[in-house]
């Protein structure tokens, strides 16, 4: 049996700041995890605009699909899922990892959005492990 500690408050709002740093970065998309068009075109794949679980799953692997480094695979899973049902509480939308995707891809949703949703949770996070 594998066993995985769960990612402290902390280490969850450290990587909300990354994915903030990785949307300024590549910039920010609509639809999948990347910009698979984007990608097509040429642009190097860690380089293709990302949307909330793409920038997430960047800030914590290198990559906007969780596969792709040399971190054990459940700790991956285990902080890049605990950072989304962060956001998605903050967001008081279902707390289900994926939901953030569907948050991200509304039609009235903007780049700022979603840099406000990771700053105020990774605020909200440390507050409560300074508590």
């Amino acid at each position: 049996m594998i066993s995985t500690t769960a990612p402290t408050k902390v280490e969850i709002a450290d990587v909300l700041d990354k994915a903030i740093e990785v949307i300024d970065r590549v910039g920010w998309h609509r639809g999948y995890l990347y910009d698979e068009e984007q990608c097509e075109e040429g642009t190097a794949f860690g380089e293709c605009r990302v949307d909330m679980l793409g920038a997430i799953n960047t800030a914590v692997t290198g990559s906007p699909l969780l596969g792709v480094s040399k971190r054990r695979l459940e700790d991956r899973i285990a902080l890049a899922d605990a950072t989304a049902l962060a956001v998605a509480r903050y967001l008081k939308i279902p707390a289900i990892p994926r939901q953030i995707a569907w948050w991200n891809d509304e039609l009235e949703r903007t780049a700022d959005d979603v840099r406000n949703a990771f700053r105020d949770t990774a605020a909200e996070l440390r507050a409560e492990a300074a508590a």
